[in-house]
């Protein structure tokens, strides 16, 4: 479609007017010559050469309109200057000049007008010839461009030849369309784009436009595309009957898009008249100025209570049924509604004459330009919730007026007199339970809002009522409200006369509860009879209620002053220390008992003092936690020191519980007891643990502690630790020469020597016998240690006096470097005694660095972590068990499971060698774990086989312990095993409960609350506080066998055992010796009071089937002196 045929299809058929009418010239010239006698003759104002001026409308209008126009201006100019110059009275007179002058003007004028009409003739040609051009011009460039527009617009525009009715043009957006090309449209007809049933239509409708019966024709029709798909198009046809051949032109604008948002909108507003007719609000539309409804939903007649063509009908009908009070608020509240958000909550009066509370929210409804042009809005049913509101005001009234009332009969009067004056009830009174007779009886408090029911008030006076008797008398058996609609009418109403002559009539009963007990009667009248009223009964009631509570704190106040009389005299017998202490650490209050252990004479010294002043200093911040805790509303526990009034020092334990003060102020109850002889002991058993007995010097568990914090401490500064270890050389021929007394003296005498050459921060301990080792720490240089090892050679170049004798002895001693030579505590020990051992070797009296190739045991330690990766999946774990033995009766009474590895290539590997690898790598979790299931699967399959029921010992690391999960994880097998929890012994060290030993207490509490046993191994070598071991739910401490080893031939070691025997019986705990080997250890053990062992006296640990054969075979108890056997210190982790 090209650009000359679109501006011949868009021109216009319209005339154009080539030039001005040829009169329009000489009209002006004959203006022109009124005007000037006008002027002259008429108004006296003289004209300049009149002849001059209309010489130029004779010019004009013969260059303009041409010579005819011309000519005619001439004539009109020549007859008016014949008149202008004749002379005044005599008409056609002419003076002589005037008369030449006129004669001049009769040839002169029309020449002029034939010349410059030619010539204005010629050039207006000309320039009419030019604007035509340039029109033509012009206009072709429109129709360019047009074309170019209409080619390329998105609608459809089609021409069609009205004769043949083919297509001629067809722009792109039709062809895009359709799918077809122009080729395949010129061969068609626009009657083919339709589907048969529009076809006829279409046909009718262009017969009209072409017969002239219409101008245009619009019209929505179906348009099917090439590949049969149809869409809907809105059509604007145009018929030009003077175009040759004549055409009609179409506009076409596929509808597709507005046919689905018409199809949506549809859609969404009937899903929106579905929720507007559903919902329980009223939902309305009005139009701008409120004078028309369009819609209300249905929800309008129920709250209302008018139908909605009510509205429809009178739009003002909605305002007319708002309550007189609100109407005129409205009124002027709705024009905000062009402000924005309109809300307002007013009443409506419906026609039953009933009341509802209506909250209305309107919103403006703006157009494109912003003018409102309509008004939505939702009115909501509040009734209940303002009554509601209207219940709690009085309510929240009656409950602060009681509550300020000084006594009972006060706070009746003020709950009778607020419910009437709410309520609109007349008189109200109360009946009250008699204690002598079990009747009721009326008080001597009532209401009456008319001076004339005071004589219906005193006769009331002469009436009692048992249970169910009168009005009264049944709320007081149902101990609910009871309503009588008329009592002049009801059979159990004695009183019916006295109502009468009253005239009251309606009633209702109420009772008030304190708790379960009925403590009055409440009974209200009015003069009308009335029906049950729930809601009424229901506010009334809870004014009731609230007396009830008014009633039964009064009674608690009354109790809580006995209480505390009790209290006071508990509080002054109790011979612990109980304070009260308020948030400020103040002593509010202390006993008599707590007054002498602070040395106190009168309450007057500590009430109102700092309780934190009468704590030693080192326990303060300890103290101040304490206090914390508790004032935030824990429960907590302290042992801690004071230093009483005159200057004694005890150890206190105190426990403590929060309280509230009456000023809701927190403070705390606590009670504290002297403990000071028992820290003594434990404090005295402590240092037997932990110290040698005959030298005092610190033993083997201390010096393990000491070394771990010497490491650490090398750790973090960077620095070195030395280990010695030292043994005195043939010290043996001292104890058989001079015997064990003057042994034990220059052993004494040896350890005051090493403490006076190591500075304070370093540790000496005496390890057994003659071996001592000493701990250097925070050490700059290894010359260091060797310079410390010649000062302890030195001490032995002087003799010692011992037994009157004068003694040369000599030491060897080994030196290792942490963490030079080895990282571990146990491994520097050994290190240093191997060293020492060198050092005997080349002569004695010396000192020997250790040496070692690290980078070949690293290489070992590397691979045997590899291989017990891989051991459990290669089966290469099993447990053996070991008996533990009743002393007494010999029977086995338990058996500990321990972990044994036997490698496919190595062969058996000692727990002693991969354990603490296990440890150090966090396999040791896994690992305890599969040997806990092993354990209880196999004590589920020996309770199964019929075998002796008994415990299962299983030993658990520090890690596996203080795993988040270890509980569940505990259960979770004994559930999967089906074993029973009390078949189950779990033994952990002191050590691992003392890392975090509040966790760990609420952990043991845990399993042994569900029946599993717990035991603390290797009891003694650890370093814990004895003070938490009483906390601990503990069945049994086992002794470690380094104690029993040499129970017989070492005093320390028997009175460590002895006191930790001592001490497990006074705490109620078993106590299970480990590693008894001799006949002579276990009698030592028997006489001591030790029932329970476990050793290679017994039996060596051994697999599961041969241990059900030792039970089926009876007790392994030792026979004869074969039955002893040397124990593999390196095969047994016990």
């Amino acid at each position: 479609m090209d650009a000359k045929t679109t501006a011949v299809t868009a021109r216009p058929v319209t005339s154009w007017l080539s030039a001005p009418h040829w009169l329009f010239g000489p009209l002006v010239t004959l203006a022109t010559a009124a005007l000037i006698e006008l002027l002259e003759h008429q108004h006296g104002v003289p004209v300049a050469a009149p002849p001059a001026v209309l010489v130029l409308c004779i010019t004009y209008t013969a260059a303009t309109s041409g010579v005819r126009a011309g000519l005619l201006s001439a004539a009109i100019a020549w007859l008016f200057l014949t008149h202008y110059y004749a002379i005044p009275g005599a008409p056609f007179r002419y003076t002589e000049r005037h008369l030449i002058y006129i004669l001049m003007w009769a040839f002169a004028a029309p020449a002029m007008a034939i010349v410059i009409g030619h010539l204005g003739r010629r050039a207006g040609l000309a320039t009419r010839l030019e604007r035509e051009i340039a029109e033509r011009e012009h206009a072709e460039g429109m129709a360019t461009r047009l074309g170019r527009i209409l080619e390329h617009s998105s609608n459809e525009i089609y021409v069609t030849d009205a004769r043949t009715m083919r297509f001629i043009l067809v722009n792109e957006g039709a062809r895009r369309n359709l799918g077809y090309d122009m080729n395949e449209l010129a061969r068609m007809s626009p009657l083919e784009l339709k589907p048969g049933y529009a076809r006829e239509h279409a046909t009718v409708q262009l017969a009209s436009l072409r017969e002239g019966r219409m101008d245009k024709l619009t019209l929505e029709t179906v348009h099917r595309r090439k590949d049969g798909d149809t869409y809907p198009v809105e059509l604007q046809i145009q018929f030009f009957a003077e175009e040759q051949p004549p055409v009609f032109v179409c506009f076409g604008r596929d509808m597709t898009l507005q046919k689905q948002a018409e199809a949506a909108l549809r859609k969404s507003e009937e899903e929106f008249r579905q929720l507007a007719e559903h919902i329980r609000d009223v939902f309305w539309v009005a139009d701008a100025d409120m004078r028309q409804v369009h819609y209300v939903s249905p929800a309008y007649e129920e709250v209302w209570g008018r139908g909605r063509e009510s509205v429809y009908l009178n739009p003002q009908s909605w305002l007319e049924a708002i309550h007189p009070e609100d109407r005129e608020r409205i009124l002027l509240a709705l024009p905000k509604i062009a402000q924005g958000e309109y809300c307002d909550e007013y009443r409506v009066v419906r026609p039953d004459g009933s009341v509802r509370w209506v909250s209305d929210r309107a919103f403006p409804v703006r157009d494109a330009d912003g003018r409102i042009v309509r008004v939505v809005g939702i009115a909501t049913d509040i009734t209940d919730r303002r009554r509601a509101e209207e219940e709690l005001r009085l309510l929240q009234s009656i409950t602060i007026a009681v509550g300020e009332a000084p006594d009972l009969n006060t706070a009746l009067e003020v709950v009778l007199r607020k419910v009437c004056a709410a309520t609109g009830w007349i008189y109200g009174e109360v009946w009250l339970p008699c204690e002598q007779d079990e009747k009721l009886q009326c008080g001597q408090v009532f209401y009456s809002r008319e001076a004339d029911l005071k004589e219906f008030a005193l006769s009331s006076h002469d009436f009692r009522f048992a249970r169910g008797e009168g009005l009264p008398g049944r709320v007081w058996a149902s101990r609910r409200p009871v309503w009588i609609p008329d009592v002049t009418k009801d059979d159990n109403f004695p009183r019916a006369a006295l109502a009468e002559k009253a005239n009251l009539r309606a009633s209702m009963g109420i009772p008030v509860l304190a708790g379960e007990e009925v403590v009055a009667i409440l009974d209200f009248f009015v003069h009308e009879s009335r029906p049950e009223d729930e809601r009424l009964m229901k506010v009334v009631s809870g004014a009731a209620a609230q007396l009830g509570q008014v009633i039964r704190r009064k009674r608690a106040e009354e109790a809580l002053r006995r209480s505390e009389a009790r209290l006071r005299v508990i509080f002054d017998a109790e011979p612990a220390c109980v304070k009260l202490v308020d948030a400020e650490g103040r002593v509010l209050d202390m006993n008599a008992s707590g007054l002498a252990m602070i040395e106190a004479d009168s309450r007057d010294q500590v009430v109102g003092q700092s309780a934190m002043a009468l704590v030693t200093p080192e326990h303060r911040d300890a103290y101040r936690r304490f206090t914390e805790n508790v004032l935030h509303g824990k429960r907590d526990s302290l042992e801690f020191e004071i230093v009483g009034l005159r200057g004694k020092r005890r150890w206190i334990e105190s426990h403590a519980v929060p309280l509230v003060a009456e000023n809701s102020k927190p403070l705390f109850l606590s009670i504290s007891r002297d403990i000071t002889e028992r820290r003594q002991a434990e404090e005295r058993l402590s240092y037997l643990a932990h110290h040698d007995v005959l030298t005092g010097l610190p033993n083997r568990s201390l010096l393990d502690d000491r070394l771990q914090q010497a490491m650490i401490e090398a750790d973090r500064r960077e620095r070195l630790v030395g280990v010695l270890f030292l043994d005195l050389d043939r010290f043996k021929n001292v104890n058989d020469s001079l015997g064990h007394a003057p042994g034990d003296e220059l052993l004494r005498a040896v350890a005051g020597r090493l403490l006076e050459v190591v500075r304070k921060g370093d540790t000496v301990a005496h390890l057994s016998g003659d071996e001592f080792a000493i701990v250097l720490a925070d050490m700059a240089h290894v010359d260091d240690a060797a310079r410390v090892a010649r000062k302890v050679l030195d001490v032995f170049v002087l003799p010692f006096r011992v037994a009157g004798r004068e003694l040369y002895i000599t030491a060897s001693v080994g030196i290792t470097l942490y963490p030079l030579d080895d990282k571990e505590p146990q491994a520097l020990l050994r290190d240093a005694d191997v060293a020492m051992y060198r050092a005997k070797e080349t002569g004695r009296n010396t000192y020997q660095f250790y040496s070692a190739d690290m980078t070949a045991k690293a290489a070992e330690r590397l691979a045997l972590e590899n291989a017990l990766r891989r051991a459990i999946e290669l089966d290469e774990l099993y447990l053996a068990y070991q008996p533990i033995v009743d002393c007494n009766s010999g029977a086995i009474v338990g058996a500990e499971a321990l972990l044994r590895w036997q490698h496919h290539r190595r062969g058996l590997i000692m727990p002693g060698e991969f354990i603490p690898l296990a440890e150090d790598t966090g396999i040791i979790v896994s690992l305890g774990e599969w040997v806990l299931r092993r354990a209880c699967a196999q004590a589920r399959a020996w309770r199964d086989a019929g075998l002796t029921r008994l415990r299962v010992s299983v030993n658990l690391s520090p890690r596996q312990f203080q795993q988040p999960d270890f509980a569940s994880t505990v259960f979770r097998i004994l559930e999967e095993t089906g074993a029973d929890p009390a078949c189950l012994d779990l033994e952990i060290t002191e050590g691992a409960i003392m890392q975090q030993p509040e966790t760990s207490i609420e952990t043991l509490r845990y399993l042994s609350e569900r029946g599993i046993a717990l035991s603390v191994d290797d009891f003694g070598t650890g370093y814990s506080s004895l003070s938490y071991l009483k906390r601990f739910p503990i069945n049994h401490l086992k002794i470690d066998q380094s104690f029993v080893r040499d129970i017989t031939t070492d005093p320390n070691d028997a009175a460590l055992v002895n006191a930790i025997i001592t001490m497990a019986k006074s705490l109620d705990i078993g106590v299970i010796a480990e590693g008894v080997e001799t006949r002579g250890q276990l009698d030592y053990l028997h006489a001591h009071g030790c029932q329970v062992a476990q050793g290679y006296l017994f039996s060596r640990p051994v697999s599961a089937d041969d241990f059900a054969r030792l039970l089926r075979a009876g007790t392994p108890l030792p026979g004869d002196a074969n039955w002893s056997a040397t124990m593999d210190r390196d095969g047994q982790i016990e």
